[in-house]
């Protein structure tokens, strides 16, 4: 990636930038942010990971007081064919190996950044942090949401040593701004104080905690060894109890840049937080009965969707559509859902890496539900609709991926 961007002169260079790493809630975090300084006057691109319904979701731009829009099909294609001979040139030396795609897509999200003068790029990381495409930039903030056990197989099997890899976006002078608890927090703090920061920032749970979440949380803005509370509830636009505390982790993230001498009227934030929205989290697709799709794809991520059901529509019926990628841990997604779930169907996303259904089937067996087989993931959505009544909830959830293969404009029921 360096070798890249040194080919190009550079085009990581070319904009302020605010970095997110975290286990859950990083894409929500990353356009709130983005949102909160579009609406400061500033022109913002933004670089999610992954997408959902079409891959120029990863990059997108707003103009000032202006909401985001996807890279035209024109500059992706444009960006990418003038790309291909420096990702071949970089290729041919042994020494560093062929681009993945992920680093390539990110140095078209860095490419077109520049053509288009944003004043600030909000990075969302891809995996970990230290060692991915996205850490070769020089943030003003440094932003880790929480820590799970999530990706054990590349990042560790321990809180700490996933802790360790997102704390590897840390950059020197750089302000870092967290919701990670302890023991992930210790090493986060460490690595601030190792790269000589000058701003600390925390969020911290308030006492009015409700089945886990609570309402509100508690900030903590250290500047050159002082320290500063901030109180203020911060509301997104975005649903789930979860979304408070991504909030409040965005608006903290700015009040940091606020300290640091950028122009970010109060005002913006409430305006930005009320303006994020992103395909894939909490999406309601159709009323009566109500269709939802999530991506959550680990326990921390199900345990905040199903929050928000229960806080959202107490009472009714809940129908799963659930898919998941080979890597990731159907036992835990399942512990969190299927307690709550009338019906489950079982499916699979198209893509090659998808976790077999019969995973999710024998899942289900220890909850007490018998779970059909149906593929493809449209299919198994319309088998769910023919039994559902109008107040019924049905849920597609278990990875991006699977969300990504659901036509948002269903058809009405059966």
């Amino acid at each position: 990636m360096q070798a890249l961007c040194e080919r190009l002169d550079h085009p990581e260079r070319s904009f302020k930038s605010v970095h997110v790493a975290g286990t859950n809630g990083k894409g929500s975090t990353t356009a709130m942010i983005a949102a909160i300084l579009a609406h400061s006057g500033y022109r913002v691109g933004s670089y999610f990971s992954p997408y959902v319904f079409n891959v120029r979701e990863r990059v997108m731009l707003a103009d000032p007081n202006q909401l985001p829009r996807m890279i035209s099909e024109e500059a992706f294609s444009r960006i990418l064919t003038d790309l291909k001979p420096h990702v071949d040139a970089v290729a041919a030396d042994e020494t560093l190996g062929q681009p993945t795609e992920f680093e390539v897509k990110t140095m078209l999200a860095f490419l077109y950044f520049r053509e288009m003068a944003v004043d600030w790029a909000v990075l969302e990381v891809g995996l970990g942090g230290r060692l991915d495409a996205t850490n070769v930039v020089q943030p003003e903030v440094c932003v880790i949401t929480n820590i799970g056990l999530d990706h054990t197989e590349r990042l560790g099997n321990t809180l700490e040593a996933i802790a360790g890899e997102k704390a590897g976006i840390i950059k020197r002078g750089a302000a870092v701004v967290t919701a990670a608890v302890e023991p992930a927090l210790g090493v986060i703090r460490q690595a601030y104080e190792d790269k000589g920061g000058a701003e600390w920032g925390r969020i911290i749970p308030g006492d009015d905690a409700n089945d886990g979440w609570p309402t509100y949380y508690h900030c903590i803005l250290e500047s050159n060894g002082k320290a500063q509370g901030v109180d203020a509830l911060f509301t997104p636009a975005l649903p789930g109890p979860a979304q408070q505390a991504n909030a409040t982790l965005a608006a903290l993230a700015t009040l940091a840049l606020q300290m640091r001498g950028e122009a970010i009227p109060d005002d913006a934030i409430d305006a930005g937080l009320q303006s994020a929205c992103l395909p894939g989290r909490f999406q309601i697709i159709r009323e009566n009965p109500t269709v939802i799709l999530d991506g959550a794809h680990n326990s921390e991520a199900a345990a905040a969707l199903m929050s928000a059901l229960l806080d959202r529509y107490p009472g009714r019926d809940l129908a799963l559509v659930i898919g998941m990628m080979g890597r990731h841990a159907v036992d835990g997604v399942m512990h969190e859902l299927a307690p709550y779930a009338a019906k489950i169907i079982a499916t699979q996303p198209t893509n090659d890496r998808h976790l077999p259904a019969e995973a999710v089937v024998a899942e289900a067996a220890r909850y007490g539900l018998d779970a059909p087989i149906v593929i493809p993931p449209m299919d198994a959505l319309r088998t769910a609709l023919t039994d559902a009544k109008e107040q019924d909830i049905i849920v597609v959830t278990g990875s991006f991926y699977l969300v990504g293969d659901i036509d948002v404009e269903i058809p009405a029921k059966g």
